[in-house]
């Protein structure tokens, strides 16, 4: 009878530990809630969350359209400790605390938001935050949900309603 060397199985099993430790355990993420509007206009809702344990960020950079008459006057942030700027020639939105915390850590924040003709397929897809310990970026892709068009809810319904009343009939 041969013996079968439990090393590999050990060898895994410190290997999986090893990952899980050093895997990070805290992230930060931003949130869209997109509207379409008429005329081709979408509304965005921004959500920041600062999950770190350790670390406080000033500023939030997205990508956003170029030229875009309607994104900088409809730039709106929180009361308070913060500002928004839009560079309209290098298309990027700035959001960022004028103090010296910025989004602290284990915090979440909200109303900050935007009108713009950018696409949510296109814009505001990525964002890069600016540690304010380590002065690095961190990057990541920004999470969008889109709510349909009222307009577009309710010819969805209105077919729904039509075929079930439909099947109702042949049955």
């Amino acid at each position: 009878m041969k013996l079968q060397s439990k090393r590999p199985v050990l060898c895994a099993g410190f290997a999986a530990i090893a990952l899980a430790s050093s895997a990070p355990a805290a992230t930060l993420t931003v949130n869209a809630l997109v509207t379409p509007m008429s005329g081709g206009i979408f509304n965005y809702d921004f959500t920041f969350i600062n999950d770190c344990p350790d670390d406080d960020f000033g500023t939030f950079t997205l990508n956003a359209p170029v030229r875009d008459s309607i994104l900088g006057p409809s730039l709106t942030v929180p009361s308070g400790d913060f500002q928004a700027n839009y560079a309209s020639n290098d298309g990027f939105v700035d959001f960022s605390s004028t103090t010296f915390t910025g989004f602290e850590r284990n915090m979440t924040y909200s109303g900050f938001s935007l009108q713009t003709t950018g696409d949510p397929s296109s814009f505001f897809t990525t964002f890069e935050a600016l540690s304010n310990t380590t002065f690095q970026p961190v990057s990541g892709a920004v999470t969008t949900t889109v709510i349909p068009e009222p307009s577009s809810a309710v010819l969805l319904g209105a077919f729904a309603f039509t075929g079930f009343l439909r099947r109702r009939r042949h049955s």
